[in-house]
């Protein structure tokens, strides 16, 4: 296992990347939960105080080894969703290994009293198989497709993050917003959410962008999707709160501040609300008290120890 996700790893980062990502866990994560319990509350402390209610995925390995961390997510008001037993690339994996896979991360869960509604995979992963099991497993909505935004621009970044910036858009394959909506679809039973890129893995560890930087591109997209009427999905590991608080910060600020207003959810919220109107109309979709765009900010909970960091080394 461990010399398989190193080799995966390297085609999904590259080198220069890995090696600075290498660099930055150690300060990252502790043997305990506390940084990552500061991290997390810097995010829920910018939440708040635009009253936002956001969706955290956390793997089951990071709940069952600290699961005070998530309980106090709940407390503050946030949506629990799973992702994953462990961090790990389940793209290759059979239907029947998904099964068996999201049975006993469900197990888990179910066992510390989180209710959850919602599954995103590791690495946002994913393919045919992937929403079937997520779908007989009793989940309302799945949050794995990356549509990418036009809105950095590349010149002075050197050759090196450019080309670590360009191998994450060829890993995680996005479609482009200039050719696709950034709106959930259903699919059978289940709501495929959309999730725009450029992520904060993205700007942090390939291009080394600052607070700034960062705010200035997730600002664009927040305008551009309030533009077409879409959603942008914000995903942000509480890992690099430190980095990304404040760009959080700016972006529901300006949010809060358009007029018509943009309805700010939890996945959970806007997967319902798009069943329903599904179900109630099969019209074209307005987004709930006549806002005119929507967002939703999400926070993957990937580890929240090094121990738990780990664990994907060993699959467990």
């Amino acid at each position: 296992m461990g010399i398989a996700y190193l080799e995966f790893l390297r085609r999904a980062r590259g080198l220069g990347s890995l090696r600075r990502r290498a660099q930055t866990i150690a300060r990252r994560y502790g043997l305990t939960s506390s940084r990552m319990m500061e991290a997390i509350d810097a995010l829920v402390s910018e939440l708040e105080q635009y009253e936002c209610r956001a969706t955290f995925p956390v793997t089951a390995v990071a709940l069952a080894r600290n699961p005070a961390p998530i309980r106090y997510l709940r407390e503050r008001g946030a949506e629990i969703a799973v992702h994953g037993w462990n961090h790990v690339d389940l793209e290759r994996y059979s239907l029947e290994q998904l099964r068996e896979y999201l049975s006993r991360a469900l197990e888990l869960f179910e066992r510390q009293g989180i209710p959850v509604w919602g599954f995103r995979s590791p690495y946002l992963r994913h393919n045919g198989a992937i929403r079937q099991a997520a779908e007989e497993a009793g989940f309302r909505y799945v949050s794995n497709q990356p549509v990418l935004w036009d809105t950095i621009e590349l010149s002075g970044y050197s050759r090196e993050r450019l080309q670590a910036y360009q191998q994450a858009i060829d890993f995680y394959g996005p479609k482009v917003s200039a050719e696709h909506l950034s709106l959930p679809v259903m699919q059978g039973r289940i709501v495929e959410i959309p999730v725009s890129l450029p992520d904060d893995e993205m700007l942090v560890e390939r291009l080394g962008a600052g607070s700034a930087q960062i705010a200035e591109v997730w600002t664009r997209i927040l305008h551009q999707t309030y533009a077409r009427g879409e959603l942008f999905v914000l995903q942000l590991h509480p890992e690099r709160a430190e980095v990304c608080a404040p760009a959080l910060g700016r972006v529901l600020s300006e949010a809060r501040a358009l007029n018509p207003p943009v309805w700010i959810a939890s996945l959970h919220e806007v997967a319902e609300w798009w069943r329903q109107r599904q179900i109630e109309s099969g019209r074209a979709p307005f987004w709930p008290g006549n806002a005119r765009s929507a967002l939703s900010i999400t926070g993957d909970i990937d580890a929240l120890t090094l121990w738990d960091y780990g664990a994907r080394f060993i699959g467990r």
